[in-house]
């Protein structure tokens, strides 16, 4: 399992961004045809620490989370579901535990034509 692919399981197993998203959390980035708002999650780093015997298979991935809508205003209170959502979180998926945590990039921006605007946020992801 991936950073991104858990990312997006525990972006829709919390209803505070369903609310805004539906089902639309997708690897980045979104399908063309996607209604808005919509996430796209991308991976942008991965580390794994390193014992005497070899890999911890405890990896440690940064991802970044585009919380894509119309205006400014919703990017932006879809970025604070999603901060809140998995800040400090710890998520089951089978028997992969990840926990995740607030990180790094946090900024807005929007297409030249001001047809969309997005805020883009970073969180460290462990899973094992």
């Amino acid at each position: 399992m991936s950073a991104v692919s858990l990312t997006i399981k525990a972006l829709l197993a919390q209803s505070t961004v369903r609310a805004f998203t539906a089902q639309r959390v997708y690897p980045f980035p979104i399908p063309l045809t996607t209604s808005l708002p919509a996430i796209a999650v991308a991976m942008s780093a991965e580390d794994e620490e390193y014992a005497l015997a070899g890999s911890t298979q405890y990896p440690l991935a940064t991802v970044e989370v585009h919380c894509i809508a119309l205006t400014a205003g919703s990017a932006i209170e879809l970025g604070e579901a999603v901060k809140i959502a998995l800040r400090d979180l710890l998520y089951t998926s089978g028997d992969v535990n990840a926990s995740f945590r607030k990180s790094g990039v946090d900024f807005t921006d929007f297409a030249d034509d001001l047809s969309t605007h997005r805020r883009v946020m970073s969180f460290d992801v462990r899973w094992r």
